[in-house]
């Protein structure tokens, strides 16, 4: 009987062991796939707040050397650089590969 009992706690303690590592493993694979995430964004993040400066440094020369109409040039810029921008955007994430069609 208590040879039985011994049996029994030893295949619990195995069962318990082989599930911790499934659970290890799948952390380390959620973990993995996280770090990847972050590492994008911080790129994305970057390639933003390089643009943001580039438009931030081309409207001080527009208000700088603007004349006049700075206002309107102002706003003219900025508009364009906006529909610009999501025209990009637009056609990086639209991309059809070339090869595929032809």
């Amino acid at each position: 009987m208590q040879l039985i009992n011994e049996k029994q706690k030893a295949n619990h303690a195995i069962n318990k062991h082989s599930k911790l590592l499934s659970v290890t493993h799948e952390l380390e694979e959620r973990n993995s796939t996280v770090e990847e995430k972050f590492t994008d964004l911080v790129q994305r993040n970057n390639s933003l707040q390089e643009r943001e400066k580039s438009l931030s440094q081309d409207l001080e020369a527009v208000t700088k050397y603007g004349g006049k109409d700075s206002r309107t040039q102002v706003s003219y810029i900025i508009s364009y650089y906006l529909f610009y921008s999501q025209t990009v955007s637009t056609q990086t994430y639209l991309k059809v590969p070339s090869d595929r069609y032809g």
